[in-house]
Parts: structure tokens; C-alpha cells; sequence
């Protein structure tokens, strides 16, 4: 057997053999449990309208007021103006159809009537101002889910003004012609005003939003229970209650779903490919699989290292052979990549996927010469509850071995992460990065750009005064052909010279119970609650 496959053999049966045999006995209890009063699961014919449908995820779903969107938009509680279709392409939600003048420094928005709050409150253009007045107070907001970047999301934003009752304008100092993609989901999301603090945009109390679902009750890293709104403007719910619990270790999640505790799963890292196929097995359980916004990265700190050369990043990026990864550890639910941005942005472009070792060594000796040299690679310890990240990292910590690299793998938790990571102590750092609105420009700058958020903040010290061009013309075109030979030209020089090391895209793979719940196929990036409905069901 190749030795590259035998390791990463045994580092994946090791890893299952764990697994199943902490969910072989009884249900294994999770670090979050439900409420007392919580309903068990039912026979389909039992259910009724007070019934609760049980889902499990990783991480909490509704991390509370010091969140900017309160809640993950999954949950159903909030909407935004506008959203994306299956093919990435600006949908809207809140607004049902928009214009734009001629060099794009006006937006005017039509929004949507017979609209209200799950407070009762009708929605209208004085809500949608008040909205964008928190936006420009929040600036850089902090959120578990994505980030908040006013400067990024609404450039030169002058503000947003009333039209008239279901019409508003929003103005810029410059052109955004890609401002529909920008808002996409969470960076236009709607909340009825009253709620955050008007010096600073942070909420004080629950949100109200416009969504099929209520959050009635949140108990921190254990649950969130949801309640069919009413008064919906849309298709109405399909399930009265569900309940959302947290259970961030798989094998408790597994158990939970072998025991019927809950009816599904949903939400990053559901499943890890191992233990979903043992599910599988079982003639109860059913697997939707849909492409999601999700890639797996490996970021090399350059500053001061031997990594800003582009040769040895490109050594460690032939030494990796992504589709062993993907097949052996992910169960094939993935697709090995070298592109920057994910394949759901409507400017993606496929792109070769390189393993070579024969060449990584020797770029590599052009660099070190017979030197080794010594890094530390890290990841957050949340990322092993989403898959098997260890096993990973222990595969490449062998190959590097090979190429005159000698690697330490360190799992650390998110405090400990954001203060090395502000220190640029991560020698190398393996994560997940989601592309949460599907403007190109703003990805690609934040690795490309000299200035680039993620290139500052990951000091990867990457300059390339010619991507910065290119990224400059991006900014401004009205052409979107234009843009789009920009991005695929700025793909390609990504996926040359490496800042950072894309490994795959990740796949939502949701493991349910069939014969209690249906649902789990009617969606393209996350699940939709408000489809979910009982089998048999009234």
C-alpha cells in the first residue's frame, strides 16, 4: 500500500473506531442538555400541534445580544432585503425589486407590502432607514457567524433615505456596482427598530424580525426553541415548534439521532463523514447532500518567515494530496480545491488541483537548501466537533516531514486563537472561511490586497502590486464582464502564487430520520425550518 495512504488509513480508523465505540451503548449525554419540559420524540401518527420536532448542531444558533444578528439566520427568526438564488445570482426578500442609476452611487429599493413584525408592527421604508443608521453606527460589528464591515459591505455609504412609504434610496460617495452581492443574507439583514442601542447599534433586548419563526425561549449553549409566527407574510410554516439543541460533540450527536432523541441534524460539520455512514446503515436515516459557502483553508504566516517565498508555499501546496483528504476523511462529501473563492459565487471558475511531491521537493530545496526547518500548525478545537481536522493535520504534518518541514500539531481553543492570531504566533493556521455575501472583489481583497483584511490580520505578508491593480479596477467597474474577467484573472494568480493554501470546499451534509421528519431536501445552502413537517403529519 502507498505509505502516504496507510497513514492516513490508520489515523481514519482510529478516529472511527473512537467514535463508535462511545456511541455503541447507550445515548452518550451531550454538554448541553435540553430543557426539562422538552417533549420526547413521537410516532408520526401521534403527532399533533404542540408536538416538537428536535434538531442538533454543533454550535449555538442564537448566540444572544452580543451578537450582531442575534441569531443564525437559519433559525428563521430575521430576514433580509435581499438574498441569492441557487445559482448565486441577487434575489430579494424584503425587497421585491431594485434600481440602480448610472454610475451606481444610488441604489433605490421597492420593498415588499403587507409585511409585519412578529411584534405586530408594520414593516415599511422608516424601518428599512433605521436600519441602515444602525449599520453605519455598528461599523465593524462582532458576530460568530460573519463579520460586519460597514467599510466593506456599503463603501462610502451616505445613508438610506425615504422615498415614500415602500420605497427608499440608498447613496454612496462612490460607485458600488456590485451592492445587490454585498447584501446578500446577513449584511442587509431587517430588525424592528427599538431593540439596540442608538449611540452604538448593539442590541439591548431580543430582536423582532420578520421571519416564519419566533425564538420564544434561549437557554446559552444548550438550546433555542422556535414557534411558528402567525402572522407570516410568505408560505406559512409547516411545523408549529421546533426545538434546536446543541450538542457540539459528534458522538453525542450521533447517539442522539440513533436513540431518537432528535429527528435531524443541521448547520457546520453535522456529521462527520464516518459516523453518517454508519447511519446510513440503518434503513431509518437519510442523507441530504448540497453545496455549500464553505471552504478549508491552511494559512502560512509569511511575515518574517520562509513562507513569504512563493515557492516554498507552492512546495507545501504540491505536498498535499487534497482528493486523498477529501475521499479518505471526508467520506468524498467534499471537492478538493486550490481557488480562493467558493464555487457558489457566480464569478468562480474551475481551476487545476496540483499534487506533486517530487516537485514540492525540490521547490522546497531551492528555498531551504539541506535545511529543515521547524513550524507550528494550529487549529481551533470547535473544528474537531465539525470533522476530523486532527487526522488531517497529522496527514500533513507527514508529508511536510518529507519536504524538509517539520510540524507540530496544536489544537487550542477561540480565546488563546484570537490573541496568537493578533500576535502573528500562528506559524500555520488551518480553518474554515464562508463566503456569506458572493461579491468576488470583497474575498479575493481580503487575501490579494496589500491591505486586505485577512492578509493583515493572518500576517501573510503577500504583496503583488499588480493584483492590487487589478483589485483597483474591480472596485470601480460598471462593466460585469469587465469584473468578471477580473476576478477569474485574479483566480488565477491566487491559485499560482498561493497566499493561502486552499485545501476543499465542504459540502452541508444533513443527516434525518426519514420516518419521523421530511423537509431536509427542499434547500441549497442551509436547511429551511419552515419546510420541515412531520411524516404523516396534520
Amino acid at each position: 500500500m502507498n505509505p502516504r495512504k496507510r497513514l492516513l488509513g490508520s489515523l481514519l480508523a482510529g478516529a472511527v473506531s473512537l467514535c463508535l465505540a462511545a456511541c455503541g451503548g447507550p445515548a452518550a449525554p451531550d454538554t448541553a442538555s435540553p430543557a426539562p419540559s422538552a417533549p420526547a420524540a413521537s410516532t408520526p401518527a401521534a403527532h399533533g400541534k404542540e408536538d416538537v420536532i428536535v434538531l442538533a448542531g454543533a454550535r449555538t444558533l442564537a448566540p444572544g445580544v452580543e451578537d450582531v444578528y442575534f441569531s443564525h439566520k437559519l433559525l428563521g427568526a430575521w430576514e433580509p432585503l435581499i438574498s441569492a438564488d441557487e445559482t448565486g445570482s441577487p434575489v430579494g426578500v424584503l425587497a421585491e425589486r431594485w434600481q440602480r442609476n448610472e454610475d451606481a452611487t444610488a441604489w433605490t429599493f421597492y420593498l415588499r407590502q403587507g409585511v409585519r413584525f412578529q411584534n405586530g408592527e408594520a414593516f415599511n421604508a422608516d424601518i428599512v432607514v433605521e436600519n441602515f443608521k444602525r449599520y453605519q453606527l455598528l461599523e465593524n460589528g462582532y458576530s460568530r457567524y460573519t463579520s460586519f464591515r460597514v467599510a466593506d459591505l456599503y463603501p462610502g455609504l451616505i445613508g438610506c433615505e425615504k422615498v415614500d412609504d415602500y420605497t427608499v434610496t440608498v447613496r454612496f460617495e462612490q460607485p458600488v456596482p456590485r451592492l445587490l452581492f454585498n447584501m446578500k443574507d446577513y449584511a442587509s439583514c431587517i430588525f424592528c427598530p427599538g431593540s439596540w442601542d442608538p449611540e452604538t447599534g448593539c442590541f439591548t433586548e431580543q430582536p423582532v424580525g420578520t421571519g416564519p419563526y419566533v425564538i420564544t425561549e434561549v437557554k446559552e449553549d444548550e438550546y433555542a426553541v422556535l414557534k411558528a409566527f402567525d402572522g407570516y407574510w410568505g408560505e406559512p410554516a409547516k411545523t408549529e415548534n421546533i426545538r434546536v439543541r446543541v450538542i457540539s460533540d459528534p458522538q453525542a450527536r450521533y447517539a442522539a439521532l440513533d436513540s431518537e432523541e432528535v429527528m435531524g441534524v443541521l448547520d457546520l460539520g453535522a456529521m462527520p463523514a464516518a459516523l453518517g455512514d454508519e447511519l446510513l446503515k440503518d434503513s431509518r436515516f437519510a442523507m441530504a447532500v448540497h453545496t455549500s459557502n464553505i471552504t478549508h483553508f491552511m494559512l502560512l504566516k509569511g511575515e518574517g518567515t520562509p513562507f513569504s517565498d512563493v515557492r516554498l508555499r507552492q512546495a507545501v501546496s504540491l505536498a498535499i494530496d487534497r482528493q486523498l483528504i477529501v475521499d479518505q476523511l471526508w467520506g468524498g462529501y467534499a471537492k478538493p480545491t486550490q481557488n480562493l473563492i467558493n464555487r457558489m459565487c457566480p464569478d468562480w471558475v474551475e481551476l487545476p488541483v496540483e499534487y506533486d511531491m517530487d516537485r514540492a521537493k525540490e521547490l522546497a530545496r531551492e528555498v531551504l537548501g539541506e535545511q529543515r526547518i521547524q513550524v507550528d500548525m494550529y487549529t481551533r478545537s470547535l473544528y474537531l466537533d465539525r470533522g476530523p481536522y486532527k487526522e488531517m493535520m497529522e496527514y500533513i504534518q507527514s508529508q511536510l516531514a518529507q519536504i524538509g518541514i517539520d510540524a507540530t500539531v496544536n489544537i487550542i481553543d477561540s480565546s488563546t486563537y484570537s490573541e496568537m492570531s493578533e500576535n502573528g504566533e500562528l506559524g500555520a493556521n488551518f480553518m474554515t472561511h464562508g463566503m456569506a455575501n458572493l461579491n468576488a472583489y470583497l474575498f479575493l481583497n481580503m487575501y490579494l490586497g496589500s491591505e486586505g483584511s485577512y492578509n493583515q490580520s493572518q500576517h501573510l505578508a503577500y504583496h503583488n502590486e499588480y493584483a492590487d491593480g487589478l483589485l483597483t479596477e474591480m472596485r470601480g467597474t460598471l462593466d460585469d464582464g469587465r469584473f468578471h474577467a477580473l476576478a477569474v484573472e485574479l483566480q488565477e494568480i491566487a491559485n499560482t502564487q498561493l497566499p493561502v493554501i486552499p485545501l476543499f470546499y465542504d459540502t452541508s451534509n444533513l443527516i434525518y430520520n426519514r420516518e419521523q421528519i421530511t423537509g431536509y431536501e427542499d434547500f441549497t445552502d442551509h436547511v429551511d425550518l419552515s419546510h420541515l413537517a412531520w411524516v404523516g403529519g396534520v
